[in-house]
């Protein structure tokens, strides 16, 4: 792999962090102007497309799309999984702290890992468990610092790192079908 296939990986890894981390804090001042999840994620969905679009078209011009069925089933991976990932977190952190709403979301790795354990018959290495056992050690010390949070919102942070989990197992096997690039776009569309 090229040097230049790297750094555009790893500042698409960094851009994705930044995005993630202050995607809730964004989405408080968006309520607190007015807005609703449901306006917070079009919006957010829509200048992803967008974006992801404009990326694609210079960066895979030549390549052609992909079939119609292909498209439609990134699509709706969008539309029926990060659109219900999206909307039980952004309706979650109307009511509770977004530190605590971001600290239990990240249990999905260990969900990820359960779940490709047990449905995909993937053992979890040595590394993946001490990693995970660390993961679920940092959760539980933060969760332990904050004072309070809404059982119900609880409940949706958790639905939603559920969800992410079917979501990163569905669209792994998903994109092995369609450059990652295109795929991606077709994904943010139809959560937009």
């Amino acid at each position: 792999m090229p040097k230049n296939q790297k750094l555009v990986g790893t500042l698409f890894v960094m851009m994705s962090s930044l995005g993630f981390s202050i995607g809730p804090s964004l989405a408080k001042h968006a309520y607190d102007s007015g807005s609703n999840p449901l306006g917070v994620m079009t919006v957010r969905f829509t200048i992803a497309s967008l974006i992801m679009l404009i990326l694609r078209q210079i960066i895979l011009r030549k390549e052609p799309l992909p079939t119609l069925k292909i498209i439609l089933e990134m699509f709706a991976i969008g539309t029926l999984g990060i659109t219900t990932v999206s909307f039980a977190y952004f309706l979650a952190i109307e009511s509770i702290d977004t530190g605590l709403a971001i600290v239990l979301w990240y249990c999905n790795p260990l969900i990820v890992v359960l779940m490709s354990w047990i449905f995909l018959k993937k053992r979890p290495t040595r590394s993946i468990a001490i990693s995970l056992v660390f993961t679920m050690v940092g959760i539980f010390v933060t969760v332990g610092q904050f004072k309070s949070g809404s059982n119900g919102a609880i409940a949706l942070i958790m639905f939603s790192a559920f969800m992410f989990s079917v979501y990163l197992l569905t669209v792994s096997r998903a994109l092995k079908k369609v450059n990652l690039l295109t795929g991606v776009t077709f994904i943010n569309i139809g959560a937009a």
